[in-house]
């Protein structure tokens, strides 16, 4: 399919920042590379996915360098090439590296929701069982869910959040739904809202929360997470943290007054995070 040149362009722009960034990085900064790339990551396999825009990046960034023929000028644009080869030679590496890692936990992932799935998956009720007979079987499934998953907190990453949500979007769009897929899909629903309540509880005091949320890297995720500890844990966690988040934009201002530089990305999350928690408050600490 036809990428739009607008697409295209918005691409190579954000791409040629982030190689020049990488290209910077590399002589003194060299520690700070990876996580510019974790940062970048969509972006980059964007790039990798569409054929020659690496490559035109690089030619049109090089291009633009090159004002003259004078020898010094082209003494400086292959310089400019190979420090930008070598930069997306970088990237590159990172992404292989990246992809194989995330294949790998991909697996742990199937592994941990299977077991989870098959511990709670009761058997399909039969039509003679009493409502009170069904009503206790389901009772006891969430009983031993509860059970698991307290067992099983360490293993509730953000990726593995993310893959209980892809697994319910490929369940929700099956074309042709049968019965056996509305009951997994709705067990997995399950799962993934006891999963939120568990890492809820685990949010920790004080500044310690801040960086969990923002450990997050999707924006659903995080407000999320975030939703389920303000549900479990209340009004009182919820004023705490607003002081919290309160007090780290005020800091953010201040750096700011002073000519210091701030992140903008970091200044955004808190304060989304602000605003929900202020959200919580208003409502009288109930999400409908």
């Amino acid at each position: 399919m036809e990428v739009p040149i607008e697409v295209k362009t918005a691409l190579k722009e954000k791409f040629g920042k982030l190689l020049s960034e990488v290209a910077a990085s590399m002589s003194d900064k060299s520690e700070d590379i990876p996580s510019l790339l974790a940062q970048n990551i969509e972006t980059i396999i964007q790039v990798l996915s569409i054929q020659d825009l690496m490559e035109e990046t690089i030619a049109e960034d090089v291009a633009n360098r090159t004002s003259t023929s004078d020898e010094s000028c082209v003494e400086a644009s292959q310089e400019r090439l190979e420090r930008l080869s070598e930069a997306a030679n970088v990237i590159i590496t990172f992404v292989e590296a990246f992809v194989d890692e995330t294949k790998s936990m991909d697996n742990v992932y199937k592994e941990i929701l299977g077991t989870i799935f098959r511990s709670i998956s009761p058997p399909q009720a039969e039509a003679k069982d009493s409502d009170k007979k069904q009503s206790a079987a389901k009772v006891a499934m969430e009983e031993q869910l509860d059970k698991l998953l307290a067992s099983s907190k360490e293993a509730f990453t953000p990726g593995f959040l993310r893959h209980v949500e892809g697994e319910c979007e490929r369940l929700s769009n099956v074309k042709e739904s049968t019965q056996e897929t509305v009951r997994m899909l709705s067990l997995m629903r399950l799962i993934q809202t006891r999963v939120l309540e568990e890492l809820g509880k685990g949010l920790g005091d004080g500044a310690v929360v801040l960086g969990q949320l923002l450990g997050y890297e999707s924006e659903a995720e995080r407000l999320a997470v975030l939703d389920a500890g303000l549900a479990v844990r209340g009004v009182a966690f919820a004023r705490e943290l607003s002081d919290l988040t309160c007090e780290a934009l005020d800091g953010f201002e201040a750096v700011k007054i002073e000519g210091g530089q701030v992140d903008s990305g970091l200044v955004k999350m808190v304060k989304s995070i602000s605003d929900r928690i202020q959200h919580f408050l208003d409502i009288g600490g109930v999400f409908q």
